[in-house]
């Protein structure tokens, strides 16, 4: 029994370096699925900022809304101004929505 144990290690011990070069990838594909990596790790970043913009410019649309109601209020600016401003702040606003949308469902 002695003989077969020591020559199956044997046989066992020579198919090792095989496995692992089975297991192990190469210089090129390591430098490409870092090169990938690095890809996916800046458009995410890249997302990130744009959201952050996004939702950043909402809120300012926010304060201009406001703005625009007192100017109204105090009679600062005409009802036709307001209706036009108002016009532009909420398409803007509908659009920054969809953008702020679009970018979670790129993030999931």
């Amino acid at each position: 029994m002695g003989a077969h144990s020591s020559c199956f290690i044997t046989a066992a011990a020579n198919l090792v370096p095989d496995i692992f070069k089975g297991f192990t990838i190469t210089d090129e594909a390591r430098d490409e699925l870092r090169g990938e990596l690095r890809r996916c790790f800046t458009a995410e970043g890249n997302l990130n900022e744009e959201l952050q913009k996004a939702e950043a410019r909402l809120a300012k649309l926010e304060g201009m809304e406001k703005n625009l109601q007192r100017s109204v209020l105090e009679e600062d600016i005409s009802i036709g101004d307001f209706k036009e401003h108002r016009g532009h702040i909420e398409a803007e606003r509908s659009k920054l929505i969809n953008t702020v949308d679009s970018i979670k469902q790129r993030q999931r």
